[in-house]
Protein backbone atom coordinates (compact mmCIF):
# COMPACT_ATOMS: atom_id res chain seq x y z
CA UNK A 1 0.00 0.00 0.00
CA UNK A 2 1.23 3.93 -1.02
CA UNK A 3 0.20 6.30 1.06
CA UNK A 4 0.75 9.93 -0.11
CA UNK A 5 0.35 12.52 2.61
CA UNK A 6 0.67 16.72 1.82
CA UNK A 7 1.06 18.77 5.15
CA UNK A 8 1.14 22.48 4.27
CA UNK A 9 1.21 24.72 7.24
CA UNK A 10 -1.43 27.46 6.70
CA UNK A 11 -1.02 30.59 8.35
CA UNK A 12 -3.51 33.64 8.94
CA UNK A 13 -1.75 36.93 9.56
CA UNK A 14 -3.94 39.86 10.43
CA UNK A 15 -3.51 44.00 10.61
CA UNK A 16 -5.14 46.82 12.10
CA UNK A 17 -8.40 45.34 11.14
CA UNK A 18 -9.99 41.31 11.13
CA UNK A 19 -12.61 41.90 9.55
CA UNK A 20 -14.45 44.64 7.10
CA UNK A 21 -17.74 46.16 7.99
CA UNK A 22 -19.19 43.42 5.47
CA UNK A 23 -17.74 40.37 8.49
CA UNK A 24 -15.72 39.45 5.36
CA UNK A 25 -12.15 38.17 6.95
CA UNK A 26 -9.09 40.14 6.65
CA UNK A 27 -5.88 38.79 6.23
CA UNK A 28 -2.31 37.86 5.17
CA UNK A 29 -2.07 34.24 3.91
CA UNK A 30 1.04 31.54 4.18
CA UNK A 31 1.26 28.47 3.20
CA UNK A 32 4.37 27.05 4.62
CA UNK A 33 6.73 29.76 3.66
CA UNK A 34 4.89 31.50 0.82
CA UNK A 35 3.37 34.62 1.57
CA UNK A 36 0.15 33.79 -1.15
CA UNK A 37 -1.15 37.58 -1.23
CA UNK A 38 2.25 38.90 -2.53
CA UNK A 39 2.92 35.62 -5.03
CA UNK A 40 -0.83 36.18 -6.30
CA UNK A 41 0.34 39.75 -6.70
CA UNK A 42 3.59 39.24 -8.52
CA UNK A 43 2.07 36.13 -11.01
CA UNK A 44 -0.65 39.04 -11.69
CA UNK A 45 -3.41 36.76 -10.92
CA UNK A 46 -4.36 39.62 -8.34
CA UNK A 47 -4.02 43.15 -8.31
CA UNK A 48 -3.78 45.67 -5.52
CA UNK A 49 -6.71 46.45 -3.39
CA UNK A 50 -6.08 47.73 0.35
CA UNK A 51 -8.93 48.33 2.57
CA UNK A 52 -7.73 50.72 5.35
CA UNK A 53 -6.41 50.81 8.15
CA UNK A 54 -4.85 47.64 6.88
CA UNK A 55 -1.96 48.82 4.98
CA UNK A 56 1.02 47.09 6.60
CA UNK A 57 2.08 45.87 3.24
CA UNK A 58 1.11 48.17 0.65
CA UNK A 59 4.37 49.53 -0.08
CA UNK A 60 5.37 45.39 -0.97
CA UNK A 61 2.11 44.63 -3.39
CA UNK A 62 2.57 47.91 -5.56
CA UNK A 63 6.24 47.21 -5.86
CA UNK A 64 4.95 43.70 -7.31
CA UNK A 65 2.33 45.06 -9.47
CA UNK A 66 4.44 47.44 -10.83
CA UNK A 67 7.07 45.00 -11.75
CA UNK A 68 4.22 42.61 -13.05
CA UNK A 69 2.78 45.48 -15.19
CA UNK A 70 5.77 45.96 -16.17
CA UNK A 71 7.05 42.57 -17.11
CA UNK A 72 3.21 42.16 -18.44
CA UNK A 73 2.23 38.78 -16.62
CA UNK A 74 -0.49 37.28 -15.86
CA UNK A 75 -3.55 40.03 -16.19
CA UNK A 76 -0.99 42.59 -17.25
CA UNK A 77 -0.44 40.42 -20.34
CA UNK A 78 -3.91 41.27 -21.65
CA UNK A 79 -4.26 44.84 -20.79
CA UNK A 80 -2.45 47.74 -22.66
CA UNK A 81 -1.37 49.35 -20.19
CA UNK A 82 -1.97 53.58 -21.01
CA UNK A 83 -0.25 55.20 -18.40
CA UNK A 84 3.54 54.88 -16.40
CA UNK A 85 3.37 51.20 -14.26
CA UNK A 86 5.04 53.41 -11.68
CA UNK A 87 2.34 55.58 -11.47
CA UNK A 88 -0.31 53.69 -8.85
CA UNK A 89 -3.78 55.27 -9.75
CA UNK A 90 -5.30 57.75 -7.72
CA UNK A 91 -9.03 58.49 -7.12
CA UNK A 92 -9.21 62.07 -7.72
CA UNK A 93 -13.22 62.72 -6.96
CA UNK A 94 -16.31 60.90 -6.00
CA UNK A 95 -19.31 61.99 -3.77
CA UNK A 96 -18.09 61.89 -0.55
CA UNK A 97 -13.88 62.34 1.35
CA UNK A 98 -12.27 61.05 3.81
CA UNK A 99 -8.52 61.16 4.90
CA UNK A 100 -5.49 58.43 5.30
CA UNK A 101 -4.94 59.62 8.58
CA UNK A 102 -8.90 59.66 10.11
CA UNK A 103 -11.25 56.80 9.72
CA UNK A 104 -14.52 59.42 8.95
CA UNK A 105 -15.68 59.96 5.92
CA UNK A 106 -17.54 63.34 4.86
CA UNK A 107 -20.06 64.67 2.21
CA UNK A 108 -18.03 67.27 0.15
CA UNK A 109 -19.03 70.53 1.79
CA UNK A 110 -18.22 69.62 5.80
CA UNK A 111 -15.93 71.72 7.25
CA UNK A 112 -13.64 69.11 8.24
CA UNK A 113 -12.85 68.15 4.51
CA UNK A 114 -11.06 71.53 3.99
CA UNK A 115 -8.79 70.36 6.90
CA UNK A 116 -7.79 67.24 5.04
CA UNK A 117 -4.40 67.69 3.43
CA UNK A 118 -4.02 67.36 -0.44
CA UNK A 119 -1.81 63.88 0.15
CA UNK A 120 -3.95 62.55 2.61
CA UNK A 121 -7.10 62.95 0.41
CA UNK A 122 -9.81 59.87 -0.09
CA UNK A 123 -12.35 60.02 -2.47
CA UNK A 124 -15.54 57.47 -2.27
CA UNK A 125 -18.26 56.79 -5.11
CA UNK A 126 -20.57 56.00 -2.19
CA UNK A 127 -21.43 55.99 1.10
CA UNK A 128 -21.15 52.00 1.06
CA UNK A 129 -17.62 52.19 -0.46
CA UNK A 130 -16.27 54.36 2.46
CA UNK A 131 -17.77 52.27 5.26
CA UNK A 132 -16.19 49.02 3.37
CA UNK A 133 -12.86 50.77 2.65
CA UNK A 134 -13.20 50.81 6.99
CA UNK A 135 -14.21 54.68 7.15
CA UNK A 136 -17.30 55.64 9.27
CA UNK A 137 -19.63 58.67 8.87
CA UNK A 138 -18.81 62.47 10.22
CA UNK A 139 -20.58 63.14 13.05
CA UNK A 140 -20.61 66.61 12.15
CA UNK A 141 -21.83 66.39 8.80
CA UNK A 142 -23.62 62.91 8.78
CA UNK A 143 -23.75 62.12 5.09
CA UNK A 144 -25.97 59.76 3.82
Amino acid sequence: MCLNLWVHYIRLEFDVNERDNYGRLLAYVYVDDIFYNAKLIELGYAQVMTVQPNIKYIDTFKDLQKTAMKNKVGMWSFIEIESDPDQVPVKTEGNYVGSKNSNKVHDLDCRWVKEIEAENTVYFNSLEDAKASGYEPCGVCKPK
